[in-house]
């Protein structure tokens, strides 16, 4: 009886005279199943879509798949699952696993009304993050009709930082890569270039600071409000009417602008800096807002 997955051997052994032969066991965990992670897509002629089998169960001994067109003349699909579009026409490509003969498949509809996609484009090229800061890259497929917007987010070196599927970069160790969104159709490519800086002392505000105010948090029209309303007095009354009493910095630490505070509210307009959080600073006071 099979236990767990490996190799083993079974030996039988005489009572008298002690010979032995042996049997030579291999225990391995059978395929019960196969699915794809789309059974209907559209394409236009030339153009290219990655589908993605997944054999079960996850700890199957052999995941090997094969990948056919039931009409290469509408559209082919290679050894990795990438289907290209070849005439007008409906198919369908069918994955079938080496092990059991289990099988799915996807209905492939190629035409000439489908808008390929042509490109990508980030809006972010280089990028500046402290450790466990936060931004969000926005990628733009071209052109804005195309049949397929899907796109993939990755990043060069996980350790230094992470991006998820929704193009939200995180800091995790100082250092240098790239994030790379790539289009699920014809796998365009654009990058940003991400540099990571230690945190700075500048993140931590310290417990007994007095409150302050600072919204709308999202900013989206550029036009932020510094209530210091609930600052004691004393505090209110000594930075009012200083130079740059309200500062503004990125999260490596850099001042980016500075403002004087005009009484209990001060609206300030930042819709010159690109999007991104940043630190918002009034004596020894600092809030985290976001600009979208």
């Amino acid at each position: 009886t099979g236990k767990t997955e490996g190799i083993t051997y079974i030996v039988a052994t005489t009572q008298e005279g002690n010979f032995k032969d042996s049997c030579k066991v291999t225990v391995s965990n059978n395929v019960t199943g196969i699915s794809l992670n789309k059974h209907e897509i559209s394409l236009a002629v030339n153009a290219t879509e990655m589908l993605t089998a997944t054999v079960s169960p996850s700890n199957a001994t052999n995941k090997n798949v094969t990948w056919a067109s039931r009409n290469e003349d509408i559209a082919t699909v290679n050894a990795d699952g990438v289907v290209t579009g070849k005439t007008e026409g409906i198919t369908y490509i069918v994955a079938t696993t080496q092990e059991g003969g289990f099988k799915d498949s996807c209905k492939v509809t190629v035409s000439n009304n489908v808008i390929a996609a042509t490109g990508i484009s980030l809006d972010k090229h280089e990028i500046s993050l402290a450790v466990n800061a936060t931004e969000t890259l926005i990628a733009t497929v071209s052109p804005s009709n195309a049949a397929n917007k899907n796109i993939t987010w990755a990043s060069r070196n996980g350790g230094i930082a992470t991006v998820n599927a929704d193009g939200v970069v995180t800091g995790k160790t100082e250092g240098i890569t790239y994030i790379v969104a790539t289009t699920q159709e014809s796998g365009f490519k654009d990058s940003c270039k991400v540099t990571i800086s230690p945190e700075t002392s500048i993140l931590v505000p310290k417990a007994s600071e007095a409150l302050l105010r600072v919204y709308p948090n999202p900013v989206k029209n550029g036009q932020l409000i510094v209530d210091n309303g609930q600052l004691n007095s004393q505090t209110a009354s000594s930075l009012q009417g200083t130079k740059q009493s309200i500062e503004i910095f990125d999260l490596v630490g850099k001042l980016v602008g500075g403002f004087a505070i005009t009484g209990e509210k001060t609206e300030i307009n930042i819709g010159h800096l690109p999007r991104g959080t940043y630190l918002v600073k009034v004596g020894e006071t600092v809030r985290k807002i976001v600009k979208r």
